[in-house]
């Protein structure tokens, strides 16, 4: 009775493993295993459930020659059984099999390790298997994960490591500098090629010709200069194959070129300071004497000596001419080789050419501003075409640029090519046009003009920044008739015959911020993405206040002390400034390997911006005091405020 007990209990028991083991499957890699000569790789295999430990067996072969890469039999891995050439090398995860998985681990992967593995697991009722296929990486190039630094005439190492198993004479590798496509060395049928070398990085660069046969091409690049720095790549080549990794290089410390920039901005800032001091006192002197000569043409009599008082003032005359020609141009000339030569050592070349332009350029526009006359009529010539020469030179580079950006990097259609080409020349072309058209503007046609001459500026900068561009600017061309219209309707309505002028002046001075103020919300949306859109903001804002004073009839019987400290400002102080920046910039650069301020024209354009305002401030206080209509004007509206704030004021107290 108890042997038939048994063998029931025996049977439920079979037929319960029975049906824990029927239908399993076996999971394994649905792509490829892509691995690197020498790694290790782990061979997924394993069942949805888990099996008897008893009943199991499991079976890594070669798929192409059945060849056994391991065994797990009778609840044991069996590593006596694995062929040679798999022997210490694969392995089970023992504590995983308990878990249904079977997947193992190959060691040290060499070429003959390619192919087809089937991973095949038994139990008593049924067996399933899974396929693992392995791919070799038969070229891996390593490169640098951060840039390497180096100071001016040091030596650096710019990592590159092959991991192939291609015999050397079969490899190719060249180290290009990517800034030019410039070819810094090369390795080529088993050995060095120094002579195919750029004659920049001639007897500079060079391998380590003992570690190649290891895989390592690192570059030894001696004695760093300043056009060194940047992106280097190293390019593999085998018959089949073509790997490349990259390597940076940053500068520290002061190469030639910056010692040399360093220099130009202290004796720019230097000459500046020590010029103002004697030329203040040119300018002091000359007002005097011409109070002093007004003072005697209105007592009508003639100076005791006036062949030796014409001589005199002659021979001074002369020295503070040649004073106030060197006070001026020299700072300005010294900080603009200083922004080219840095402009070429960061390879920034808009950022060069802006600033080094603004301060040249400066020369002409602190003449104009000067409370001094100086003779010949060379320089009458060159006040006249000041700013609409400074306006066309600039915005030239500005629009250059853009353009190159335009048909190099963006790619646009041949029609958009054409277009965009189109645009530029009659840009050029009305911009020019404004420096030869009349040497002096004023009210009315020629403030029209140079508003079409401004929104063809801007317009263009717009439209190659977004597509969209051309239809917002198209439709403000639209709004704006219609918006002067209805100022035109308010200044009819709210002002009275006898404000009649100054409502005109108010009107115009509204119609021009508007304007300006949409042009300025559309590049703002459409160049906010643009890495130039700081840059681009700052010129919009300096070309507004640039365009402003070219409406004005230059002036100059101005307040004294508001016209020296203007002149001042531009001549020696703008030129102190824009070294500190400069100056200021290389240390940090030095100092921290990488740039502070991404561009300078973000400094420069504000600082010419502000000189500019301030002088536009200045011609329009000379403009409303000396203008007769405008004057009367004011005074009439100023009185009559005071008047009704007195009449109020009585009101209040008679009520009280």
């Amino acid at each position: 009775m108890m042997k038939s007990k048994m063998r029931v209990f025996c049977w439920f028991l079979s037929l319960f493993c029975a049906t824990r083991t029927e239908g399993f499957a076996v999971l394994g890699p649905a792509m490829p295993l892509v691995v690197q000569l020498g790694a290790s790789v782990t061979l997924p295999c394993s069942v949805d459930t888990p099996l008897p430990l008893h009943e199991l067996e499991v079976e890594w072969t070669r798929g192409d020659s059945g060849t056994l890469v391991h065994l797990f039999q009778e609840e044991e891995s069996r590593p006596e059984s694995q062929s040679p050439a798999y022997s210490g090398r694969a392995d089970f995860f023992s504590e995983e099999i308990s878990k249904g998985n079977f997947s193992l681990l190959l060691r040290n992967v060499t070429t003959e390790d390619k192919g087809l593995y089937k991973c095949v697991v038994h139990t008593e009722h049924e067996s399933h298997e899974t396929e693992v296929t392995i791919d070799i990486e038969r070229l891996v190039v390593t490169g640098a994960d951060v840039p390497a630094f180096a100071y001016a005439g040091e030596d650096v190492i710019l990592n590159c490591s092959v991991d192939t198993h291609v015999p050397l004479n079969e490899l190719e590798v060249e180290w290009i500098k990517t800034n030019g496509e410039i070819l810094v060395l090369l390795f080529s049928e088993g050995e060095d090629r120094p002579e195919s070398q750029q004659e920049r990085f001639r007897g500079r660069a060079e391998f380590f010709s003992e570690e190649i046969p290891k895989g390592n091409f690192s570059l030894k690049l001696r004695d760093v200069k300043s056009e060194d720095r940047g992106e280097f790549m190293c390019k593999v080549h085998t018959d089949r194959d073509s790997v490349n990794a990259t390597a940076w290089l940053q500068e520290q410390g002061f190469s030639t070129l910056h010692l040399c920039v360093l220099g130009l901005t202290i004796a720019a800032a230097a000459f500046a300071v020590t010029s103002c001091i004697p030329a203040l006192w040119y300018i002091n002197k000359e007002r005097q004497e011409k109070i002093k000569k007004e003072k005697i043409k209105k007592e009508s009599s003639p100076p005791s000596d006036p062949v030796a008082n014409e001589d005199d003032a002659a021979g001074k005359n002369n020295r503070a001419v040649l004073l106030y020609c060197l006070q001026v141009s020299v700072p300005c000339i010294l900080m603009s080789i200083a922004f080219a030569i840095w402009g070429y050592i960061e390879s920034s070349v808009g950022e060069a050419y802006v600033c080094s332009t603004i301060n040249l350029m400066r020369i002409l526009v602190i003449f104009k501003v000067a409370p001094y006359v100086l003779p010949g009529t060379c320089y009458e010539r060159l006040k006249s075409v000041a700013l609409p020469l400074e306006s066309f030179v600039i915005t030239t580079g500005v629009n250059s640029a853009v353009l190159h950006n335009l048909l190099t990097y963006q790619a646009p259609d041949a029609a958009q090519k054409l277009f965009s080409g189109f645009m530029f020349a009659v840009v050029i072309l009305f911009s020019l046009s404004a420096v030869f058209s009349g040497l002096k503007f004023s009210s009315g046609y020629s403030y029209e003009y140079l508003s079409y001459v401004f929104s063809l500026e801007v317009f263009f900068i717009i439209f190659t920044r977004s597509a969209y561009g051309f239809t917002a600017v198209f439709l403000l061309w639209f709004v704006m008739p219609c918006l002067k219209n209805l100022l035109e309707n308010w200044e009819s309505d709210w002002c009275s015959e006898r404000y009649a002028y100054l409502g005109e002046g108010v009107r115009l001075v509204l119609h021009y911020i508007l304007y300006r103020t949409c042009y300025l919300l559309f590049l703002d949306i459409f160049s906010e993405k643009d890495k130039e859109h700081p840059a681009l903001m700052c010129f919009f804002v300096f070309l507004c206040i640039l365009t402003a004073i070219l409406t004005f009839d230059h002036r100059s019987n101005l307040p004294g002390v508001l016209h020296i400290l203007v002149y001042v400002f531009g001549s020696t102080v703008l030129s102190v400034l824009n070294s500190v920046a400069l100056a200021t910039e290389l240390f940090l650069k030095a100092r921290k390997g990488e740039r502070t301020v991404e561009d300078l024209r973000v400094i420069v354009f504000p600082l010419e911006s502000f000189f500019l305002a301030c002088w536009l401030g200045l011609q329009v206080y000379a403009y409303c005091t000396q203008n007769k209509k405008m004057k009367e004007q004011l005074e009439l509206m100023f009185r009559s405020c005071k008047t009704q704030a007195q009449s109020s004021t009585s009101s209040q107290q008679n009520q009280e």
